[in-house]
């Protein structure tokens, strides 16, 4: 699927008899990955994640970041970063495809922060909730114990009436 999204950039001249060919998928190319990837339920992401070798170029690696930035996991958002953080850091590429990828790293960046200010605020929550029932524990307790008093002052009343 992905070997389809590569193009061929023109040869560039690197002596008189050789000549290096790089080929790079296209930033539109990528985004049709992206739209692809987007009606995938978990279970399929997951099932094409087994089959990508990473190391069988920018557009396999870009597919992986893809897989891994839509699943619902820290921890693929962390690879998906990662991955993009290689490709952005990669001076073989664009400079097009390299700010893209910088775009998405601070995407995935995005979400890890916010998931990691989510779980401290729900981390503050509880704690919020437990001391609210621990007040409320010892406000039932002051009650029993100023109904105790009360009804030992009533007490003490009728006997000094007697």
């Amino acid at each position: 699927m992905v070997a389809g999204c590569a193009t061929q950039v023109p040869p560039k001249e690197t002596g008189k008899d050789s000549v290096e060919v790089n080929q790079y998928p296209s930033i539109a190319q990528l985004l049709n990955l992206e739209q692809g990837v987007v009606g995938m339920d978990t279970e399929q992401i997951e099932e094409r994640l087994t089959h990508i070798d990473r190391a069988d170029g920018i557009g396999q690696l870009f597919y992986y970041a893809v897989l891994n930035q839509h699943l619902p996991t820290y921890g693929a958002w962390t690879i998906a970063r990662d991955t993009f953080q290689k490709l952005q850091d990669n001076e073989a590429l664009p400079t097009e495809l390299r700010q893209f990828a910088g775009l998405l790293r601070k995407y995935n960046q995005s979400r890890i922060n916010a998931y990691s200010e989510q779980q401290d605020l729900l981390s503050q929550h509880s704690e919020v909730q437990q001391e609210l029932q621990q007040a409320e524990d010892e406000r039932l307790l002051l009650e029993q114990k100023i109904q105790a008093l009360t009804e030992l002052e009533t007490v003490i009343s009728t006997r000094k009436e007697e």
